[in-house]
């Protein structure tokens, strides 16, 4: 497997070529936390050379040829009785606060869902409100249009600037 920094000596002469100078595929480096970080782009067919090539050194040293990673079985701990106590403790807590949490949120969905159904009533009943009013808005309309011929209003007479400026000597000549 690869482990740490590969020099560009490893490559081989169509590789620094194929790789702009010298750049071989090997050329970068593992990060911190074991991660190989190439620097330039991996394209399929170099994938899968890497993959052939690291299945093939499994293989020779006796591991499947599985390329997931394997952390191997986990060790079992037997617990104390005190720890097996405190154990069963924590997952009655989590046991009853599931239940308390299933029944909120079942509550919360009920609640939600009777507060739509009102709301849907009331949007209903508003709606049949609003289409009554415009009902109610086009007969009133046709009987005012209806009558508007039958009906002589005199014109009404816009007062004139000498009239709008003295009203007090025109009521007084009225009387």
């Amino acid at each position: 497997m690869l482990t740490g920094a590969m020099s560009t000596s490893g490559a081989t002469p169509q590789q620094g070529a194929m790789y702009g100078g010298g750049q071989s595929p090997m050329s970068s480096e593992f990060s911190g936390d074991g991660v190989f970080e190439p620097e330039f782009e991996l394209t399929p067919l170099i994938k899968e050379e890497l993959r052939s090539t690291i299945r093939n050194r499994r293989i020779n040293s006796g591991k499947s040829d599985d390329l997931s990673y394997d952390d191997g079985p986990k060790p079992q701990y037997k617990l104390t009785a005190e720890e097996e106590h405190k154990r069963e403790l924590r997952r009655d807590r989590n046991r009853v606060a599931a239940a308390k949490c299933r029944i909120k949120r079942k509550n919360e969905v009920c609640g939600l869902t009777m507060e739509s159904e009102r709301l849907q009533l009331t949007n209903e009943r508003l709606r049949e409100e609003i289409q009554k009013l415009k009902d109610e808005k086009r007969v009133i309309l046709e009987l005012i249009n209806s009558h508007r011929p039958s009906c002589i209003v005199p014109p009404i007479n816009v007062p004139d600037v000498q009239t709008a400026q003295a009203p007090s000597s025109s009521y007084n000549s009225v009387r």
